[in-house]
């Protein structure tokens, strides 16, 4: 019966809308959002980007499907850096080879609220706006 139910569960097949809304962070572009599962994702390349990075080293490290921050040097011209270590995201998804992070979970991590994106138009920007140095796991820059 557990077999059963562990095969059910591995063959879900994940649900990509491919339709792509531009993510603006503090009114720069940062991101393209796809819904996954019902779940607005970000690519985690254009996060270790934001964060002044080409890999996830030395600001963010992988455990399963967990994201974790680490304090650290910054690393580069950056959107944001870490203010704080933790736990950002259990909820990491693979999709096609790359790994992808809820955009709820990003504004999380900046303390900024809940996000709730209601029905998008085709093509309308997502728009995540925060304070400068919030008090969150991230911050962002000036």
């Amino acid at each position: 019966m557990i077999s059963l139910i562990t095969f059910l569960l591995l063959a879900t097949p994940i649900d990509v809308k491919s339709e792509l809304h531009p993510v603006l962070f503090n009114g720069r572009p940062f991101s393209k959002a796809t819904q996954i599962n019902a779940t607005w994702m970000i690519p985690m390349d254009d996060v270790i980007r934001g964060i002044g990075s080409v890999t996830l080293e030395p600001s963010f490290r992988i455990q399963g499907n967990t994201l974790f921050a680490r304090v650290g040097e910054p690393v580069g011209r950056q959107l944001f850096h870490v203010n704080k270590a933790g736990v950002i995201s259990a909820h990491l998804v693979r999709k096609e080879g790359k790994l992808f992070f809820p955009v709820a979970d990003f504004v999380s991590a900046f303390k900024g609220g809940v996000f709730t994106p209601g029905d998008l138009n085709p093509g309308e920007s997502i728009n995540l706006n925060f304070t400068v140095n919030g008090d969150g796991i991230l911050g962002a820059q000036q």
